[in-house]
């Protein structure tokens, strides 16, 4: 059959089909002839569209580079695949109706290419950036997937542009997680696909059996709507923020994921624990001293700077109540999640009206037993729990029990110094329970261990100088001043590294978002939270991303293209050290030394292992650095 040919049959089904090229639904290889749509398309370019003051241009351009900037490039095709707006003169040479919505990617001289015309922005996407994102991420994915490369090949237009049902549902679903990447809303986006069911283009007839129909895509989209949400850029932002321990944040990612995806057990789990540690920061050393608890494992209970808090010190009851509601929902949604139910110990415990310790025990023990069993958690996971739960049995009167709880902890502890520090804390605070003289002296060495282990910016650190100060003032006690047990926490290096982007071009902590977009030019923004001035400007081209909100709180090195780190040794004319993405863990502990942590959070697919005396953390991918973080670590002592 003719090319000519193949443009008749077209032209005679179109009023049946309503629709030629709606998202794929036939989507156009390679083209012959002299009436093509190749050769109708004339000259277009990556993203850049005449007539910038055309709304619909902009919002196409804005939309199209938040989504190349988080989708995988397809080798070995060029990349970005290039963007066109169609006329309705490029329309009508190719046999197609203008006022017909259509959108399509294809190769075009070798290179991708995507597609659209004003009858689908005017009349499906009506100026909602995020119902272009879906349809823009479903045709950016026929790139990434690869089906365009693998087109059908033939002599007619029918027989070329047909995708498969299963690349079509590919590329829906790969679309839309594009879109949550980019930071754009799941319920705006299935807007979309009801607007053609609503102007009666659910299901072009001539192919019932290849093309699933929107009414049966839109059910799949939405059945699949569960597995979705850690696509979303919220969410892995807020984990990022929870392992940083910037709380305030991570919470505005998580509330706006529960909010696309109420049914995300992970989400409200996370939110629960965002709650309660900005909760517990919010604490006073007079307010542990008050529920009168040993040294909790977990992330918060850190003496921050007033500048990371967002609400007044002290006791909050409506954040307490709100975490302990979204842990609750959590379990509700899924009730074997251990860490949730550690997560609601630890908040009984600290409870605003005072500790429930029956609570906290129960919930603490069926951690504790679902622990062992879960192959999700690490060792160290299993030890926080096992501490939480010492000092929940401590607080019960239950020094037995606490003290084989502790033992249990500090076998899988290793040399983990955060834990070994809680451990040794609690353990003096048995001893100072049993009110016998002979311990005393044990629970002051005890206490003397971890003051020199663990982190002055710590809570529970100047509650454990306060009792080991009351012990040095008994007779015949010897022991060392507050400022003789900090000598020696010097760090080698200087901490929070700026980064030098180019000569003479930096970005550091603190840096006005504004000044770093003069420095650097243009970048593309990806909202983290929606309903929050809370952003990631990456640029690609330099391997970086800049996330903040009027200030920059991290500095992402995540590409081969980003800079190297220059580490400066503290003193007069310090020696430079240098790390670059790519090395290796043990060249890594060589620069840095063995000291660092993992912080543990939920379901994190990407934990980062954290240097505190630098300020620095590092994602290592098949044992190689893949993403350097300079952020505010507020485990370091100001």
């Amino acid at each position: 059959m003719s090319n000519a040919l193949g443009f008749e049959i077209v032209a005679e089904v179109k009023r049946l089909l309503l629709i030629l090229i709606i998202l794929g639904l036939v989507t156009p290889a390679v083209f012959r002839g002299s009436h093509t749509m190749a050769e109708a398309v004339t000259q277009p370019r990556a993203g850049l569209q005449a007539d910038e003051n055309d709304p619909n241009v902009s919002l196409l351009n804005a939309v199209w580079d938040r989504l190349v900037a988080v989708a995988a490039p397809s080798a070995p095709l060029a990349w970005p695949p290039e963007l066109h707006l169609l006329t309705d003169a490029e329309m009508t040479m190719a046999k197609m109706v203008p006022k017909d919505p259509n959108a399509f990617a294809t190769l075009y001289k070798g290179n991708p290419l995507v597609c659209v015309n004003r009858a689908l922005l005017n009349s499906i996407v009506e100026g909602n950036a995020s119902r272009l994102a879906f349809i823009l991420g479903h045709e950016l994915s026929h790139v990434t997937l690869g089906h365009i490369q693998h087109a059908p090949s033939g002599g007619t237009l029918l027989l070329m542009t047909v995708f498969t049902r299963e690349k079509e549902i590919a590329a829906d679903r790969n679309g839309i997680k594009l879109a949550l990447a980019a930071g754009y809303d799941f319920r705006e986006a299935m807007v979309g696909p009801k607007r053609f069911i609503e102007l009666g283009l659910d299901q072009p007839p001539l192919w019932p059996a290849t093309h699933p129909s929107w009414t049966q895509r839109l059910a799949l989209l939405e059945k699949n709507r569960a597995s979705l949400w850690n696509s979303m850029g919220a969410f892995s932002n807020g984990v990022l923020f929870l392992t940083v321990e910037q709380y305030a944040s991570a919470e505005r990612c998580f509330a706006s994921v529960v909010k696309a995806f109420p049914d995300c057990y992970e989400a409200h789990a996370n939110l629960g624990y965002a709650r309660l540690m900005e909760y517990c920061d919010l604490l006073r050393p007079e307010d542990i001293a008050e529920f009168a608890i040993g040294h909790i494992m977990i992330g918060g209970f850190y003496r921050r700077p007033d500048s990371l808090i967002e609400k007044g010190r002290g006791i909050n009851a409506e954040l307490w109540k709100q975490a302990t509601s979204a842990l609750e929902e959590a379990l509700r949604l899924r009730p074997d999640l251990t860490l949730a139910k550690a997560t609601l110990g630890i908040a009984y415990l600290v409870r605003p009206e005072g500790k429930d310790v029956q609570r906290a025990s129960r919930y603490l023990e069926e951690a504790a037993t679902a622990a062992m069993k879960d192959n999700s958690l690490g060792t160290i996971s299993r030890a926080g729990v096992l501490v939480n739960l010492s000092v929940a049995e401590l607080a019960a009167g239950k020094a037995e029990l606490s003290d084989r709880h502790l033992g249990q902890a500090n076998r899988l502890a290793g040399n983990v110094a955060v834990i070994r520090a809680a451990i040794l804390y609690n353990y003096a605070q048995e001893l100072l329970q049993s009110d016998k003289g002979n311990q005393r002296r044990d629970a002051s060495d005890a206490l003397y261990k971890y003051l020199k282990i663990g982190s002055p910016a710590s809570i529970w650190w100047k509650l454990g100088l306060d009792s080991y100060s009351k012990l040095c003032s008994e007779p015949g006690m010897n022991c060392e001043t507050e400022q003789q047990i900090r000598a020696g926490a010097t760090q080698e290096f200087r901490p929070f590294p700026p980064v030098e982007v180019r000569q003479g071009v930096q970005v550091q902590l603190g840096d006005s978002i504004e000044e770093v977009q003069k420095r650097l030019g243009p970048a593309v923004t990806i909202p983290i939270a929606r309903d929050a001035k809370l952003n990631r400007y990456r640029y690609l081209k330099l391997g970086i991303d800049v996330i903040g909100t009027d200030q920059v709180m991290a500095i992402s090195l995540n590409s081969r293209l980003a800079p190297a780190l220059k580490l400066q040794a503290e003193g007069s004319g310090g020696q430079t050290r240098i790390l670059k993405t790519g090395m290796t863990e043990m060249q890594v502990t060589q620069v840095l030394g063995p000291t660092s942590f993992a912080a543990t959070v939920f379901n994190a697919a990407t934990p980062y292992r954290f240097y505190p005396q630098v300020g620095i953390a590092a994602r290592f991918v098949q044992g190689r650095v893949a993403e350097w973080l300079v952020v505010i670590l507020p485990r370091r002592e100001g």
